[in-house]
């Protein structure tokens, strides 16, 4: 896992450019084996904003409660407080 402070050259959804200022965010990366399961890949932005928003819910009192907008967006009374973007690379056997 990379964490980072802040963050200037990420890339978001379509290529959109994205970056954050010192202590604005919370901005890391996270290497996942998957095995040859590349048929499921397509479900890890979903099932990784579902994991964040229930760690919200579970951690932190909000008047709203914490859910996902299809198919990366984590809100909170209609406002965006996280998103999850993922990419598969092949690895040196291309799977």
């Amino acid at each position: 896992m990379l964490i980072a402070r802040h963050q200037t050259a990420g890339r978001g959804r379509h290529d959109r450019v994205w970056t954050t200022g010192p202590t604005g965010a919370l901005t890391f990366s996270v290497g996942v084996g998957v095995g040859g399961a590349t048929a499921a890949m397509g479900w890890l932005s979903l099932l990784a904003g579902v994991a964040v928003a229930d760690a919200l819910a579970r951690t932190i009192r909000f008047d709203a409660t914490p859910g996902v907008k299809w198919p990366n967006d984590v809100l909170i009374a209609e406002r965006k407080v996280a998103g999850v973007l993922s990419e598969y690379i092949a690895g040196p056997d291309g799977g």
